[in-house]
């Protein structure tokens, strides 16, 4: 006869077939007196009680483990009795057993009984296999007795070490981590524990946790080799303690700009190559570090190579003599320091100066479809006489799903080397991205002067039906029920910044808005509390008259939600900002909720905080930046109890560190071979000369017109994170400007709109080591319930539980006694609605931390068509 499932209460029917079947995990059947009481953790006797949830057990050494009883007298006079303890895996196999005699005297006392058991041994460091065992306990005092059962693993101390930190770390800097330490099993925090960090044996770090369980730990005198290094956290108090473990990468951050006198060469010329290199993120110089410069032709083919030494500012220098005879086309240039090689392209070809240029005017920035374009053309030879009677002909292609070559036009230069040209613009183009002034036409000039010398040049039309375009999206992470923040654009064709006021229309309700000369607003935005979609429409209107609308829609998230922003996009060191931040549906209620908020720049943490909720989940912090902050800074906000991704938020932070140049030659002019003399004066923002090292190139006009030549390349590679750089910002929104506009105004507008097209990587690991053992619980629980759920399926069968008359199966399985789980409680009941299987019931088993409603519940469904 299959064993019966453990019983809670003993039914008049089944009192006889439970007799001939032991009780699950071995305990004796309990006399009337030893059952717990209904619906609680405390099993009572007349004399006698004990709180389960405030069983504990330890270990000392490794193979002593003790488990602590806590009991409460209830009788007046003193007991004594005896109290057994025994171990057992989840299919019944005896693992230890000992027992030890009492006496109690006061109302409370801990009974302690040690067990023989190496819980090393069965776990080792995953703690998470002990739940491969079940403690029983039998407490009897003359005839009192109670006794009960619970799993190993939710009476051990599970400590649960959460760290946070920088994933990546430049050779040669300092980091810091944000250590959480909390009971694994309620999440309570563990003040007073030491939590130390370890590279191999060596001690880098160490700091003891607060009331709140955090500890930050400064991580100091990392190695300078480069490499992956295990960066150990313990933690150790007398009631516990906990180990995690996490890769941090050590990387040496360099950045090595290449720069040549010209960007083309004829063969038979001399290439001056110069290179700087800095540090990252301290921008400080490679100073007196080897580096090798290398040149290979356009077929791959390696032609030199030189290894030196860069000097006190980072920078190395060579010159080049190329061949008369060499392979021709583009060429590579590449400086290596030790694993970073950087690379710039020059190209090596027989080429001819222009003599002469062409410059285009539009009477308009930009055209409707189906206006006629007044286009004026003049040109010069570069000594400064006019192309006079040259012949132009303009070529125009529609730029489309397609490329359509339009009729040409021709024209001749007056004396002056002036023309004129009316271009109609094509009524139709099929591209969607006329609607945002992307379509074009793009004309191909050919000016031929008398002599029959003709030069290539061309220039662009752009096309848009709207002269207003207007963009709408949210600065943050959207949080339902809340305030959050959108920010408006609006801009001409050319995506250049227009000041026009606004409407935004959404659920009945209208916000007012001017987005000023920057051409761009943050306006606040009620969403409403429900999930789903943010819908609204956005008008605007220029001082021109121009007009236009566009509908937008942004997703609501659903259940817990947290959000952090700041009050301003764009700011310099030494400023104060405002970062916001806002939450809703936290776990244990909004007001006082705890936000963890990390710093990081290039990876690196530079800075943590701290704040908690007011009443409407609201909170704010004000933040001085410094100079360990200056770059892209992102803010990642989270919660310990909030489950989902970080909320991020990124600004840019001016380091004002810029250098000022100014060139000043003693003429304005020179014959060719006299000597020249410049003057370079080198200045701080302040007006201090600095002393630096200046690169100076002079170089044919002519042939700049080959090849356009972007300035402030240097800023551009050592001060803008890769993900700015590639951001497809526009006009005064551009990288560019974010670095050169010399008002602050434009560059907050500039950093705003491109911090909403760049996703900032996260900057830190999170890793604890709880998860991993707790999952392994999780796992060991779902075996060892569904073994039980087959026992209970096959003692229902005996019972020939089904449909008889009046009492459905349902009914049936509702009115027998209370069912044990693995770990003693009683699965919870309920009727599942029929879908066609006949009558269902759900049984749910708490699991192993013993309470209904917490994230390790199991649910198995019964069948009537089981039986």
């Amino acid at each position: 006869m299959t064993r019966p499932p453990t019983l809670r209460r003993l039914g008049p029917l089944l009192a006889g077939m439970l007799l001939h079947g032991a009780l699950l995990g071995g305990c004796e059947t309990p006399r009337s007196d030893a059952q717990p009481y209904r619906g609680s953790d405390i099993t009572r006797s007349a004399k006698f009680e004990l709180d389960e949830t405030q069983l504990s057990a330890r270990s000392e050494g490794p193979t002593l483990t003790i488990i602590r009883l806590p009991i409460w007298r209830r009788a007046m006079q003193p007991l004594a009795g005896t109290a057994k303890v025994g171990l057992w895996t989840l299919d019944d196999q005896l693992v230890a057993e000992s027992s030890i005699d009492f006496q109690l005297s006061d109302w409370r006392a801990d009974l302690e009984v040690p067990l023989i058991f190496n819980a090393d041994a069965a776990g080792g460091q995953d703690r998470g296999e002990l739940s491969r065992y079940v403690v029983s306990y039998e407490i009897n005092s003359g005839t009192a007795t109670i006794m009960g059962r619970r799993s190993l693993y939710s009476i051990t101390a599970q400590w649960q070490l959460r760290v946070v930190g920088s994933e990546t770390v430049a050779v040669g800097s300092d980091t810091r981590f944000r250590a959480v330490l909390s009971d694994g099993h309620d999440q309570s925090p563990i003040e007073g524990a030491t939590i130390q960090a370890y590279l191999g044996a060596r001690l880098v770090a160490s700091a003891l946790s607060d009331d709140q369980g955090l500890a930050f730990l400064d991580v100091r005198g990392l190695p300078e080799e480069v490499g992956t290094q295990p960066l150990r956290f313990v933690a150790e108090g007398p009631e516990g303690a906990a180990e995690v473990e996490t890769p941090v990468q050590l990387e040496r951050r360099r950045k090595t700009l290449i720069t040549t006198d010209k960007p083309i060469y004829k063969p038979g010329q001399t290439v001056h190559v110069r290179t700087l290199t800095l540090e990252q993120p301290s921008l400080l110089p490679t100073a007196n570090t080897d580096i090798t410069l290398e040149v290979a032709d356009a077929k791959g083919n390696l032609l030199f190579r030189q290894t030196q030494q860069t000097d006190a500012f980072g920078v190395a220098a060579m010159t080049l003599p190329l061949a008369t005879e060499l392979n021709q086309g583009q060429w590579e240039i590449r400086a290596r320091l030790g694993d970073w090689t950087a690379v710039k392209t020059i190209r090596v070809e027989t080429y001819s100066l222009p003599k002469f240029t062409v410059e285009t005017r539009f009477d308009a920035a930009y055209y409707h479809p189906g206006e006629t374009a007044h286009l004026s053309f003049s040109s010069s030879y570069f000594f400064g006489k006019p192309v006079a009677g040259g012949l132009l002909r303009v070529s125009p292609t529609q730029v489309d799903v397609s490329r359509q070559e339009l009729q040409a036009i021709e024209v001749a230069l007056d004396e002056e080397g002036l023309a004129r040209v009316d271009l109609p613009v094509p009524s139709f183009f099929s591209s969607p991205q006329v609607e945002t002034g992307q379509a074009v036409l793009e004309l191909l000039l050919e000016l031929t002067d008398g002599t029959g010398h003709s030069e290539l040049s061309s220039a662009t039309i752009r096309v848009g039906v709207n002269d207003l375009i207007v963009s709408a999206a949210p600065i943050a992470a959207v949080v339902p029920g809340a305030v959050n923040t959108l920010l408006v654009t609006t801009t001409d064709t050319l995506g250049l910044p227009v000041e026009a006021s606004g409407k935004i229309l959404f659920g009945g309700n209208t916000i007012d808005f001017v987005t000023g000369p920057t051409g761009v607003a943050r306006v606040d935005i009620d969403t409403p509390q429900a999930a789903g979609w943010l819908s609204y429409t956005v008008n605007v209107q220029d001082a021109l008259g121009h007009r236009t609308s566009r509908a937008f829609s942004t997703v609501i998230p659903s259940g817990p939600s947290l959000s952090v922003r700041t009050d301003r996009a764009f700011a310099h060191v030494g400023e104060t900002v405002i970062v916001g931040l806002v939450g809703r549906e936290m776990p244990g209620g909004l007001e006082g909720a705890r936000i963890h908020l990390d710093l990081f720049r290039d990876g690196r943490t530079v800075a943590n905080r701290d704040v908690l909720l007011d009443r409407q989940g609201e909170a704010e912090l004000e933040l001085v930046l410094d100079d360990e902050m200056g770059g892209l800074l992102s803010l990642e906000a989270y919660s310990d109890e909030l489950q989902g991704p970080r909320s991020q938020a990124a600004m840019f932070v001016e380091r004002d560190r810029n250098l000022l140049v100014d060139l000043h030659a003693e003429r304005a002019s020179y014959r060719p071979g006299e000597d020249a003399r410049i003057e370079v004066q080198v200045t701080n923002v302040d007006g201090a000369p600095v002393v630096a090292a200046v690169g100076v190139s002079i170089v044919d006009e002519a042939v700049f017109a080959l090849q356009d030549v972007r300035p402030g390349v240097e800023r551009l590679t050592f001060e803008l994170a890769e993900q700015l750089m590639n951001a497809p910002g526009a006009g005064a929104w551009s990288a560019e400007s974010l670095l050169s506009e010399r008002d602050d105004a434009n560059r907050e507008a500039a950093a705003a709109v491109l911090l909403t097209q760049v996703d900032v990587p996260r900057g830190s690991v999170d890793v604890d080591n709880y998860g991993k053992a707790a999952q392994a619980a999780r796992e060991r629980s779902a075996v060892a319930t569904a073994r039980e759920l087959t026992r209970v399926i096959q003692w229902l069968q005996e019972l020939g539980v089904r449909q008889d008359g009046a009492r459905t199966f349902a009914h049936q399985i509702m009115l027998l006694p209370d069912l044990y789980d693995p770990w003693g409680q009683p699965y919870a009941i309920e009727n599942v609605p029929d879908a066609g299987w006949g009558e269902q019931v759900r049984l749910t088993s708490p699991g192993l931390d013993e309470r209904l409603g917490s994230g390790d519940d199991l649910s198995f469904v019964l069948s009537e068509a089981q039986f």
